[in-house]
């Protein structure tokens, strides 16, 4: 069993590439741990047991959530102890080396810009100035105004509606983003109120008419 304690010991003053999550001595064999690192899903465990004057390592490098487990076992002598050391290092060196390829392949990956169409937007700028004579727009109707804006970072639209002298009371009509799927009809609906509110204000008109005549 001294062998066996020696061989712990040697383990544990050993330097590998990747540190021992656990690392556990019996009477018969010794149980040992090695994890990667935080993007890493591979790991190696494994159990040292020395039988019959000489030392068997039975390993297992196991993947989660993969159930297909690689297993080995070889058996040493009992004075050869180096090699297992040299063995242990070697796996272990290489578990550092997957993690490390794991971690740069994580690592290289940025976010990606979804791509941006700006064709709809020229089109839809050109329309409101077409129709309205540009992003923002007010119409007064006999002391009724009509604003039309649109906020060309942010794609907000708002249609809002304001009465008196200086426009105290407003409610908006209508409010929202606009995109390349919705921009059309957008422009549609934005149109629908525009002529809503001209339409609306001539019987306004007449009556103003009617009151301009009572002082004719």
């Amino acid at each position: 069993m001294n062998k066996l304690k020696e061989l712990y010991t040697l383990i544990c003053r050993t330097d590998f590439a990747l540190n021992m999550e656990w690392l556990e001595y019996e009477d018969s064999k010794i149980n040992f741990g090695v994890e990667g690192t935080q993007y890493s899903v591979l790991y190696l465990s494994g159990e040292i047991e020395l039988k019959d004057s000489k030392f068997i390592m039975d390993c297992t490098l196991e993947m989660y959530s993969v159930d297909n487990d690689t297993t080995w076992k070889k058996e040493y002598p009992i004075e050869n102890i180096g090699e297992i050391i040299n063995d242990l290092s070697i796996a272990i060196s290489r578990l550092a080396d997957f993690n490390r390829q794991v971690d740069k392949y994580y690592e290289k990956f940025d976010g990606y810009k979804f791509p941006q169409s700006s064709a709809w937007k020229k089109e839809f700028v050109e329309n409101l100035t077409h129709k309205f004579g540009g992003v923002w727009s007010r119409f007064t109707r006999h002391g009724v105004y009509l604003i039309i804006s649109f906020a060309e970072d942010t794609s907000i639209i708002s249609v809002r509606l304001s009465v008196g002298v200086l426009g105290t009371q407003e409610k908006v009509l209508y409010k929202g983003c606009v995109s390349e799927i919705n921009y059309k009809e957008v422009l549609e609906t934005v149109d629908t109120i525009y002529t809503e509110f001209k339409n609306s204000s001539r019987n306004i008109y007449n009556i103003e008419e009617e009151l301009d005549e009572l002082w004719r």
